[in-house]
């Protein structure tokens, strides 16, 4: 079944239910949309001079029939500040799921990234980002004219959503004092059916009690960002939401900047890897309440370390429900990467389940042993450890940019690195000759099975939900013992005004897997991801995903809607 009969099948079971719960979404956005035009039909905004002041300052880029630059020095003469350093200010993260993820990760992998920018999946802010598109934009006209009108709908697309923040890069000047940095409003539709949550216990023949249904959920969904600056030192965004007449909180965090280190206090979804299915360690699945520190710009280390490259760090610390014995463990990830050539970036991802009520007590001794990687407590008790080291190299061959990169992980114990590991090895192209608005990729992901003494992927005695949090997975969405081979597909077209993210694949568990039993065997199944702009500050939304099991079982999900950015 596709994903379009999907949404039929739930339009003519439940008409009645769903047209109502949409048009009273859609009524909504509708004030919205014409709270925000108001204030355009009889002036311009304080938003709008900001855009039209930054386009005209690209002016001699965009202007047709102008000489185009060549060189650094033909950059300056056509007034294109090419030695302008970055400037740093506290800016708000980008949600999971944002077209500029793509965009930029696109933009790494064509090598028109600023250096240490990196190309593998990790949390960027406003900030970052503008600065990718507002560089990016030269690189392509003096390397790569051919991209140019590509990397330049990427910047204008970027500007209309966060005009301040990209005036103050554009500028070279950082944002100064209180001021609101704008926001987007969304209302649609979801539903999500067939979901479940992962056993618990540790051995598949004596101690797994199999996975457990989660409720279907079919309702209407509006929610609200706003994002706010006390320059340069202060950000702040928040997501409250409505699903079905329930009013929660998304997302909200405040981000903390002095130079390059951040810090960040809330609720965000954060994932660490290289490719595009997930990741070993980490994948952006779900929100954590928390905090960490992070490089929001790279860095290089003291003495003869600065042959690594620019170096950049993320932390996260937070707490989670995990199995039924330890309640409340802490969860922490640090995830590292340096790059010592331009096109060669190295990284590692390593996360730790630890303590809770109800495990051994927090003691010097049982830290410094998880530090350093031994096993703490009495019995190895005290903590869960996943950890993964990543190379991403870029290249070209016969005139065509490829990346290919190899994510290698190990579960607990030491020799679980060569005996049961764990692979994520990928290929994609970033843009195809002649096509340059379409990419393409393929990615294998196995999980060996357990043996040698090594523990199970993703199982732990002690910590008994395994590599979870409230049932969830908090690595890669295959969930243990297996392999998974997916084909992707990214088409940016119209100069980036509509964004099609296409991604099929198919999966074997074993009955070591975290779903098992029930969701042994094979599957198959995939994603779509459609975003586009209708005009002006309005644009539409369109996700889907299905997999369904061999063994007859099969989950889905639905999401449509408008959205309005102001």
């Amino acid at each position: 079944m596709t994903l379009g009969s999907i949404a039929k099948q739930v339009l003519m079971r439940r008409g009645g239910e769903v047209r109502n719960e949409l048009t009273t979404a859609f009524a909504w956005l509708c004030l919205v949309t014409a709270a925000v035009a108001m204030p355009a039909a009889a002036e311009a905004t304080p938003r709008t001079m900001v855009q039209d002041t930054v386009r005209a300052a690209y002016s001699s880029l965009a202007r047709p029939g102008a000489a185009q630059p060549t060189s650094k020095r033909d950059a300056r003469t056509v007034g294109i500040d090419t030695s302008r350093t970055a400037v740093s200010f506290a800016s708000p993260f980008l949600p999971p799921g944002h077209w500029a993820y793509g965009a930029a990760r696109r933009l790494e992998a064509l090598g028109l990234a600023p250096a240490g920018f990196g190309g593998g999946t990790r949390p960027r802010t406003e900030r970052e980002l503008a600065q990718l598109f507002d560089q990016a934009e030269l690189q392509a006209e003096l390397q790569s004219p051919e991209l140019a009108p590509l990397v330049r709908g990427y910047r204008l697309r970027f500007l209309d959503e966060f005009p301040r923040t990209s005036w103050a890069v554009t500028r070279g000047e950082a944002v100064a004092g209180w001021e609101l940095l704008g926001g987007r409003a969304r209302a649609g539709y979801e539903r999500h059916r067939g979901r479940v949550e992962t056993g618990i216990g540790y051995d598949p023949e004596t101690d797994w009690t199999g996975t457990r249904p989660r409720p279907d959920r079919r309702e209407s969904m509006s929610s609200i960002t706003a994002n706010a600056v006390f320059a340069p030192y202060l950000a702040l965004s928040v997501t409250p939401a409505n699903r079905g007449g329930r009013w929660e909180l998304d997302a909200g965090h405040v981000v903390a900047n002095r130079g390059p280190l951040g810090l960040w206090l809330g609720r965000r979804s954060v994932g660490f890897h290289p490719g595009i299915g997930g990741g070993i360690v980490l994948t952006e699945s779900r929100a954590f309440d928390g905090g960490g520190i992070f490089l929001d710009s790279p860095v290089h280390l003291p003495w003869i370390l600065r042959h690594l490259g620019p170096f950049r760090l993320d932390f996260l610390l937070t707490r989670i429900e995990n199995g039924d014995r330890v309640r409340r463990p802490w969860f922490g990830v640090l995830h590292a990467t340096v790059q010592p050539h331009p096109r060669l970036e190295l990284g590692m991802a390593r996360g730790d389940i630890f303590a809770g009520d109800g495990n051994t007590p927090i003691t010097l001794r049982s830290m410094a042993k998880m530090i350093f990687g031994f096993h703490a407590g009495e019995q190895g008790e005290f903590n869960n450890e996943v950890f993964s080291v990543y190379v991403r190299a870029r290249s070209a061959l016969s005139g065509v940019p490829v990346v290919v990169y190899l994510d290698w992980g190990m579960d607990d114990s030491a020799g679980a690195w060569f005996n049961v590991p764990a692979r994520v090895i990928g290929v994609e192209v970033p843009a195809l000759p002649g096509i340059p608005a379409l990419a393409v990729g393929a990615e294998r992901t196995s999980f060996a099975p357990a043996c040698c003494d090594n523990t199970i992927w993703y199982r732990n005695w002690s910590l008994r939900g395994g590599w979870t949090a409230s049932g969830q997975p908090l690595g890669h969405p295959l969930a243990g013992q297996g392999e998974e081979w997916l084909v992707y597909t990214r088409a940016d077209l119209f100069q980036a005004n509509l964004n099609l993210d296409l991604r099929l694949f198919t999966r074997e568990r074993g009955s070591e897997n975290l779903l098992a039993p029930e969701r042994t065997g094979r599957s198959r199944g995939g994603r779509v991801a459609l975003e586009g702009r209708l005009g002006g500050a309005l644009s539409f939304f369109f996700h889907g995903a299905l997999e369904k099991g061999a063994a007859g079982w099969r989950e889905d999900s639905l999401g449509v809607g408008l959205q309005v950015v102001f």
